[in-house]
């Protein structure tokens, strides 16, 4: 939808509708200094806000601004760093589980005091294996899960989480792709019934 606002007295509403739906990007870049917090936070939400329009909104005062920001998959890595620092702690979670976050930045929150940012850091695919290696010093339920559910997690990782006491955590260690065979043998003779079929599916595949 291509418009053209500047020259154009519009309502409240009117100019909400468009920052919500337009894919007009010259338009957002115009809204995005709205006063309305609304409109702004429509053009944040946006999903044809252009990177350069998103990364001035990534200093917006509105926390509710921020966080569409954060989550707003053209949001560039640079804008994404500077919100890794936001003083509000679901700020950071967004930003810990955004797939345009790079690995720096990921790695400076996985020692985050948050445990939601702790746990989306540990869920992103771009996070490194050392990164994820150092997080199961953090311990926390959903840290480790995901840790063992990360594609990027090292043979040496998961071997060391299949020694986990939670059985959730060892089910995702049988089931990565990345577990060795002899960390797989052992998860077939788990207690858990769970883990064991699990493994036994897993040495299937990487025996065929």
């Amino acid at each position: 939808m291509k418009i053209t606002i500047e020259t154009l007295e519009l309502s409240k509403e009117i100019r909400e509708y468009i920052a919500q739906h337009t894919s007009d990007t010259s338009a957002l870049a115009v809204l995005a200094k709205d006063e309305e917090k609304k409109v702004r936070a429509c053009v944040a939400g946006n999903e044809y806000t252009l990177p350069e329009t998103l990364a001035k909104l990534a200093k917006d005062r509105e926390n509710g601004i921020r966080v569409l920001v954060a989550v707003n998959n053209n949001t560039p890595p640079e804008a994404l760093e500077k919100l890794a620092k936001d003083p509000c702690d679901y700020i950071r979670a967004y930003v810990a589980e955004n797939e345009n976050t790079s690995q720096d930045t990921l790695e400076e929150l996985a020692e985050d005091e948050c445990d939601k940012v702790r746990e989306n850091v540990a869920g992103n695919k771009n996070t490194s294996w050392r990164t994820l290696a150092r997080l199961t010093e953090k311990r926390g339920y959903f840290v480790l899960i995901n840790i063992a559910e990360n594609k990027n997690t090292s043979q040496e990782t998961l071997e060391k989480l299949a020694e986990d006491w939670h059985d959730a955590v060892r089910f995702y260690v049988a089931k990565n792709k990345n577990t060795s065979q002899e960390t797989l043998e052992k998860l077939a003779k788990d207690v858990n019934v769970d883990v064991q079929n699990a493994a036994t599916k897993s040495l299937s595949r990487l025996i065929a």
